[in-house]
């Protein structure tokens, strides 16, 4: 699904978002992620100011989180 928002969410106020999501598998192997067959679940959105954004990398267990970098 594909969300556009007009006009844009503030998330002045706020500490952050969360997403997730689920899916089943119903083929007899295990899915992983990729494109065609196999499982993708993604989130993106711009962020400002850009000190703001940030980028993470979750699994079951654990959610690392990147800063972004500031402007050269």
């Amino acid at each position: 699904m594909l969300a556009y928002y007009d006009p844009p969410v503030d998330l002045t106020a706020s500490s952050g978002i969360k997403f997730s999501c689920t899916w089943q598998n119903t083929f007899d192997r295990t899915i992983v992620e990729g494109i065609g067959d196999n499982e993708m679940c993604m989130v993106f959105g711009y962020a400002w100011p850009v000190d703001k954004a940030f980028t993470a990398y979750a699994t079951p267990d654990t959610c690392v989180m990147f800063a972004t970098p500031p402007p050269q």
